[in-house]
């Protein structure tokens, strides 16, 4: 009796086992991730801005983001797990300054007062945040409702008829700050 119950444990733990492989390879593969990745994308004029990042929470450090976590004076690559990116179909200028359309990646320079952010050629190695740089825009971050995990998002649209006048206003929130900056379509 004692071999059918080692036989039928040892059979009950191979099933368990092959039941949990895929899961198991999901997370090797970065699946379950702390911070989940996401996208957003808006057409202007005619073409398409995309971000693509993952998204960290707050998870009970209020106050702690900026400055601890994230420490001032130092390139941010504004999200987690990889690099954030941002990609525009065509042509288009960013608070006033041109920038071809193509993929980039986007990182944060975070101050206590001003933020620059800085939009890179991707690297060779995806994994790696900086490549070479193609264009630096300064914001200032504005105080904003509590977002517990971080958001890119598009707002005030105008003129998405008119390829010439078309823009929107990016965004990216997190904790009780919000950065944005303008997308003309060119």
């Amino acid at each position: 009796m004692n071999k059918k119950r080692s036989a039928l444990a040892f059979v009950s733990i191979l099933v368990a086992l092959f039941a949990l492989a895929p899961q198991i390879g999901a997370q090797e593969e970065g699946g379950g991730l702390p911070s989940p990745s996401a996208s957003v994308s808006q057409l202007i004029g005619t073409g398409t801005v995309e971000i693509t990042y993952h998204r960290p929470g707050v998870k009970g450090r209020e106050g702690a983001i900026y400055g601890d976590l994230v420490p001032y004076d130092e390139v941010w690559r504004a999200g987690a797990n990889a690099p954030t990116a941002i990609s525009f179909s065509e042509n288009v200028t960013i608070n006033g300054k041109k920038l071809a359309a193509g993929s980039y990646t986007f990182q944060i320079l975070v101050t206590k007062k001003d933020w620059t952010l800085i939009f890179s050629s991707p690297s060779e190695d995806e994994d790696e945040d900086e490549g070479s740089e193609a264009l630096r825009v300064k914001v200032t971050p504005k105080k904003s409702q509590h977002k517990e995990w971080l958001e890119y998002g598009f707002e005030n649209l105008a003129d998405t008829t008119d390829a010439d006048k078309a823009s929107a206003v990016a965004y990216i929130r997190w904790e009780g700050l919000k950065a944005s900056f303008k997308i003309q379509a060119d």
